[in-house]
C-alpha cells in the first residue's frame, strides 16, 4: 500500500521532518508577509505620492510667503497711520538733528550739542520705527554711533564690503549676523596692495595685515577665518531659488561642490512655449580690439540682433541684461542700442559684472569679448577673477546666452572652456532620445507634471561623464531613471553595474525599467516613478 512504499523509499528522521515543517511555515510567512503588502501597496496607489503632496507643500509655502508679506504691510501701514503728532515730531526733530550735523562739524559745541539731541530722538524712533536698512557708508549720516542701538544687525552680500566700514555698525548692534557668498564679488578698494602694506608697516600692524589686509580681504574673508578658527563652519544656505536648472546647473557643479539644492519654481519662469529655457552659446568668431579695455564689434552686432529678433517676438513683461567683463565692450554695445530705435521701449540693461550684483533678469546676454586679438595678460586676469564670470552667468532667471567665439574661448581654458563644454553637453536644448520608448515615458512623465530632464549628462568627481536616460531631481534627492531593453539598450552588463555603482557614490538613486514595462503598464511605471520622490 501507499504506507509500505513511502516506509520503504522514503526514509525520513526527526530532523529532517522538522526541517521541512520549519520551510513550510516559512513559505507561509512569505505568503502572508506578500499578502499585506500587495494589501499596502493598494492602499498606498489610492493616496497622494509624496510628489503630490510635495507640490502642494510648495504651494502652501508660497502662500504662506505671500500672506505673510501682507500681514507684515498691513501691520506696519496701520501703525503708521496710527502716528500720532507727538510721534511725527519725534521724526521731524531727528531729520533736522540729522541735517545740522552735516553743517555745523566745526563748531564742536553745537555739534556735541546735537549729537545728544539725535541719540535722544532715535530712542523714541526705534519704539514704532524698528527696522532701518542703510549701506554702510550711508549709516555715518542716517544713525547715530551709539553702542547697542539694535538688538540685531544683519549685513548682506558681505563678501562685497569693506571690514573697516563695517566696524562702526558692529559698535551699534548687540549681535551681528553676516551673510556672503564668496564665491561671488569682492568690494572694490580704492587702496592698491602696495598702499596697504605701507600703512600696515607704518602702523605696527603687520601681523594682522594676513587676515585683516584692505585691498584683500572682505568681510566676509575674516568672518569666515574667524569661525573656522572656532572649529565651526559657516552655514550654507544652499537652497537656490532664482534660475532654471540648466542654468544654474553648471555653478552649481563648478563653484559649489554640487551643494545647491535648486529650488526653483519653474511655472514663474518664461514658459518653454513662448522660449526654450536654459542656456545656449551663439558662436561668433569676431576680432577683439584691445586699447585700454578690450571691444568686440562683431559681438556687439549679433546681440542687437538677438533683442531685435526677441522684439519682433513681442514678449510681453520681459526683462533683458546685458553683461560683459569690461567697460569699452559695455560702451559699444550701450551705443548701439540707443542708435537702434526697435529696442527703446524693451527693458534693457547693459553693465559690467559689478552692475549685476545681486540683481536677476529673465534673460541674460552674456558677451565675453574674448577673440582674436585678446591678450594674454587679460586671459590671465580672467583666470583669477572668476568670480566675474560666476555672477555673470548666473543673473539669468530663465534664459542665457552667451555670444562669443568658441574656439578663442576653448582655448583659453579654464572657466570659459568648462562653460562650453557645458552649454555644448545641453545640445542647445534640443530633446534628444535613443528609442521612441523613451519619448513615450517623457511625454507621459511631462502630461503627470513630473520635470525630467532628458539623456542628462553628469560627471563623477569631475572626471568620468556619463549619460543619463532621464535626470529627475526633486525633495534634495536626484534619480537617473533608466530604461532597460532591446530597443533602448543592451541588457544590464559589467560595464553597467560599475556605471551604477559610480552614480550611487556620487549621490544619485538609480532606478531601472524594461522596454516591456512602458509599453504594457507604463501607468504603473509612472506612479512608481512619482513614488520614489
Amino acid at each position: 500500500n501507499f504506507k509500505d512504499y513511502l516506509d520503504q523509499n522514503i526514509k525520513l528522521n526527526t530532523e529532517e521532518i522538522k526541517k521541512s515543517l520549519k520551510l513550510i511555515l516559512l513559505f507561509k510567512q512569505i505568503s502572508l508577509v506578500r499578502n499585506e503588502i500587495d494589501s499596502l501597496k493598494q492602499k498606498l496607489a489610492k493616496s497622494d505620492s509624496i510628489y503630490i503632496l510635495q507640490s502642494k507643500i510648495n504651494k502652501f509655502q508660497e502662500e504662506r510667503i505671500k500672506l505673510s508679506r501682507n500681514l507684515f504691510e498691513n501691520y506696519w501701514f496701520k501703525k503708521l497711520k496710527k502716528t500720532s503728532l507727538h510721534d511725527e515730531n519725534h521724526v521731524s526733530r531727528y531729520i533736522d538733528a540729522s541735517e545740522k550735523l552735516e553743517r555745523y562739524v566745526a563748531d564742536k559745541s553745537l555739534y556735541w550739542n546735537l549729537v545728544e539731541q539725535q541719540e535722544n530722538e532715535i530712542k523714541e524712533l526705534l519704539n514704532f520705527l524698528p527696522i532701518w536698512i542703510v549701506t554702510n557708508l550711508s549709516a555715518k549720516n542716517s544713525l547715530p554711533l551709539k553702542e547697542n542701538l539694535f538688538d540685531l544687525l544683519i549685513i548682506d552680500e558681505a563678501s562685497q564690503c569693506d571690514i573697516a566700514s563695517a566696524l562702526p555698525l558692529f559698535y551699534r548692534a548687540k549681535q551681528v549676523v553676516i551673510i556672503g557668498d564668496p564665491k561671488q564679488l569682492k568690494h572694490i578698494s580704492i587702496l592698491n596692495e602696495t598702499e596697504d602694506k605701507k600703512v600696515a608697516s607704518e602702523n605696527k600692524i603687520t601681523g594682522l595685515y594676513l587676515d585683516y589686509a584692505y585691498s584683500k580681504n572682505s568681510l566676509y574673508d575674516i568672518t569666515e577665518r574667524i569661525i573656522k578658527s572656532k572649529d565651526e563652519t559657516p552655514k550654507l544656505l544652499n537652497q537656490h531659488y532664482r534660475s532654471c536648472r540648466d542654468i544654474i546647473s553648471f555653478s552649481n557643479e563648478y563653484f559649489y561642490d554640487k551643494k545647491l539644492n535648486i529650488m526653483t519654481n519653474e511655472d514663474n519662469l518664461i514658459s518653454n512655449n513662448i522660449h526654450p529655457r536654459g542656456v545656449k552659446w551663439v558662436d561668433v568668431q569676431g576680432k577683439t580690439n584691445q586699447t585700454k579695455s578690450p571691444s568686440n564689434k562683431e559681438e556687439a552686432i549679433e546681440i542687437i540682433k538677438i533683442l531685435k529678433t526677441f522684439q519682433k517676438s513681442k514678449l510681453k513683461k520681459i526683462s533683458f541684461g546685458v553683461v560683459t567683463l569690461f567697460r569699452a565692450q559695455m560702451d559699444l554695445i550701450v551705443d548701439m542700442i540707443k542708435r537702434t530705435k526697435e529696442l527703446e521701449k524693451m527693458d534693457i540693461t547693459v553693465g559690467t559684472t559689478h552692475r549685476f550684483q545681486g540683481d536677476e533678469k529673465d534673460i541674460i546676454i552674456f558677451s565675453p569679448a574674448i577673440s582674436q586679438g585678446i591678450k594674454q595678460t587679460t586671459l590671465n586676469w580672467i583666470h583669477t577673477t572668476t568670480q566675474l564670470l560666476n555672477v555673470a552667468i548666473t543673473r539669468a532667471r530663465s534664459v542665457l546666452i552667451i555670444v562669443g567665439d568658441k574656439k578663442k574661448c576653448n582655448e583659453a581654458g579654464g572657466f570659459l572652456k568648462s562653460l562650453l563644454e557645458h552649454t555644448e553637453s545641453r545640445k542647445e536644448l534640443d530633446l534628444d532620445f535613443d528609442s521612441p520608448i523613451e519619448e513615450k515615458l517623457f511625454k507621459r512623465l511631462t502630461k503627470e507634471g513630473i520635470k525630467v530632464l532628458p539623456q542628462y549628462e553628469t560627471k563623477i568627481r569631475g572626471k568620468k561623464l556619463y549619460r543619463l536616460d532621464f535626470a529627475l531631481f526633486i525633495n534634495d534627492n536626484k534619480y537617473d531613471i533608466e530604461i532597460d531593453g532591446d530597443k533602448a539598450h543592451s541588457q544590464k552588463i559589467e560595464s553597467d553595474i560599475l556605471r551604477d555603482i559610480h552614480l550611487r557614490i556620487d549621490g544619485w538613486k538609480v532606478r531601472r525599467y524594461q522596454a516591456s514595462e512602458i509599453n504594457n503598464d507604463i501607468k504603473r511605471v509612472v506612479e512608481e516613478i512619482k513614488r520614489l520622490c
